[in-house]
């Protein structure tokens, strides 16, 4: 409840593969400006860039999933993974490699 008002509030959650370190941050909204904005504060907070990013196939991110591992990458995110110079790495649609160790961590 912000200002007596019920709102829903989005979550940014960014994990490091190794550490397991983690940084959330809430958005009114998922749009690229909050992708952008999440990404630089975790960048900030972990210390760097990591090589690589893995991503479930958020509309943001990925325009288009083709068969197999194919996908049309998002102009706007690709865009920002240049300018990290991070690489971008997607979840196959049937395999939900993501999801349960993320949700895990924000439900607790």
């Amino acid at each position: 409840m912000i200002g007596g008002i019920h709102r829903k509030v989005l979550a940014a959650h960014t994990k490091l593969c190794a550490s397991r370190a983690f940084m959330l941050s809430g958005y009114p909204s998922q749009s690229h400006e909050m992708l952008f904005d999440a990404h630089t504060r975790a960048f900030a907070a972990f210390g760097g860039v990591p090589k690589r990013g893995i991503y479930d196939n958020m509309k943001t991110a990925v325009d288009k999933v083709s068969k197999g591992n194919g996908r049309v990458v998002n102009t706007r995110f690709f865009a920002m993974t240049a300018h990290y110079l991070f690489d971008p790495d997607f979840c196959n649609v049937a395999v939900d490699c993501i999801r349960p160790k993320a949700e895990g961590e924000v439900e607790r």
